[in-house]
């Protein structure tokens, strides 16, 4: 991407503070009833491409006066909401140009859902963990691109 201009090269920084990632309760034993299970379908690849999420997309240099590019605008509340990488007042996304990485999150998520219906178990699932990777790389300080801002803050929440 970065030899075919698509996206820039990556200024390498250190990854800057810790976050702690979401609590995953471990289920009690015993009988349940009622029970509910709800599957949002891509949902990190849905989150990255809807909201335009990049590493050249959030505080772009070229929205940065306009008020309809801001995070309050774009992003819901419950996203932002006690987030300590985004500022929704001060922050913005890209409104010009989709970024780098919802650009190819729509290609793999397209070629996922077409090897899926093919029943190409193993290249859609292949193609799942890239997708899904590929959202959490951007929160490690190793990682080129890093950004924890990409990574929406979604807070540490049991579902």
């Amino acid at each position: 991407m970065v030899r075919n201009g698509e996206c820039p090269k990556p200024s390498r920084f250190e990854g800057e503070g810790t976050y702690k990632g979401p609590e995953v309760l471990l289920p009690r034993k015993g009988f349940y009833n009622n029970i509910i299970v709800v599957d949002a379908k891509s949902l990190y690849p849905s989150v990255g491409i809807n909201y335009n999420l990049s590493f050249d997309s959030i505080n772009c240099k070229c929205c940065k006066n306009d008020y309809q590019a801001k995070v309050w605008n774009i992003i819901p509340d419950e996203f932002t909401k006690d987030c300590k990488f985004i500022n929704p007042a001060a922050d913005w996304i890209c409104r010009k140009k989709n970024g780098a990485f919802p650009t190819k999150l729509k290609v793999f998520k397209a070629e996922r859902l077409k090897e899926k219906a093919l029943g190409n178990n193993a290249k859609q699932h292949a193609l799942k963990i890239l997708i899904n990777g590929g959202y959490g790389v951007f929160g490690s300080g190793d990682y080129d691109y890093y950004d924890k801002s990409c990574r929406t803050c979604n807070r540490n929440r049991s579902i």
